[in-house]
């Protein structure tokens, strides 16, 4: 034996009266998600769900109606809650980790599945959109199933989960377009590129929709005769308008809220490192 296992790590005795057979409460069982052995039980059984969903009827599993935050975490993605007091309501989503510079996150309720930007190093523009599903699961290049024959790549993504497309931030092309993501063929599209005017796209940063009134919201760094500054549009990209310019040493990121038709943006003082301004601004 020792001319056959050098070191070993790990032993396991292997024989029938190990594992006996014997009946199993989980084979008949109506559990949605799991359903785990438990002799103090009458039914000798108990189901779970998995994280993210509760238990309704000891059986059925309904997704959890609490909120919670997906992060970007330098080389990981997670879910905290967004009550600061909750510790408890945490582990919606199954943690994907290994990423290069995480730079963009969003995600499609209906599909359950996770996109986001990954950079090869801090500071780069051309970056690699990816998915996975939050339960768990491979994560997947976007667009490695297909040609898509334009140039640059994502720098950061925004879901409209009514019309079922991923818009799409490209600095290195100065524009912005959208893949749908149902069926085989993706089809992707630019809907807003640099033409000239100080209405057009040079370096956008980030994206947010609103898809109940048709609008798109991006934060552009300026250049290429393009100012920095807050845009909106027809999510087709017709009609952009400039809702605000100039003043934005280093934009970084908006969201908006429809309910109370504000936009929160940031931007950081270059001369400052990690100063960071925190605005809101009304939608016009």
């Amino acid at each position: 034996m020792s001319q056959l296992v050098s070191q070993p790590l790990s032993v396991h005795i292997h024989h029938p009266v190990l594992q006996p057979v014997i009946d199993n409460p989980c084979q008949e069982n109506h559990c949605d998600h799991l359903c785990l052995l438990s002799p103090s039980n009458a039914k000798g059984y108990v189901c779970k769900c998995r994280p993210g969903f509760r238990l309704v009827d000891d059986a059925e599993c309904r997704e959890s109606e609490n909120p919670y935050l997906i992060v970007v975490k330098k080389n990981q993605i997670v879910d905290i809650s967004s009550n600061p007091d909750d510790d408890a309501n945490r582990g919606h989503i199954t943690p994907i980790v290994g990423l290069g510079v995480g730079q963009s996150v969003d995600y499609d309720a209906k599909e359950q599945v996770i996109y986001w930007v990954e950079m090869g190093s801090k500071g780069d523009t051309n970056g690699t959109l990816y998915y996975s599903h939050i339960g768990g699961g491979d994560k997947i290049n976007f667009f490695d199933e297909f040609d898509t024959g334009m140039i640059g790549s994502p720098y950061a993504i925004a879901f409209d989960w009514v019309g079922r497309n991923l818009y799409i931030a490209n600095q290195e092309a100065s524009q912005i377009e959208l893949v749908r993501v149902d069926g085989k063929r993706k089809k992707r599209t630019v809907i807003l590129t640099n033409d000239g005017t100080e209405l057009g796209v040079s370096k956008p940063v980030a994206i947010a929709l609103d898809p109940q009134n048709g609008k798109l919201y991006w934060l552009d760094q300026g250049g290429h005769k393009v100012p920095a500054k807050i845009g909106k549009a027809n999510m087709d990209g017709s009609n952009p308008v400039i809702l605000l310019q100039g003043n934005l040493s280093v934009p970084e990121f908006l969201t908006i809220d429809p309910d109370t038709e504000k936009i929160y943006f940031s931007h950081s003082d270059e001369a400052k490192v990690g100063n960071k301004i925190f605005l809101f601004h009304k939608v016009l």
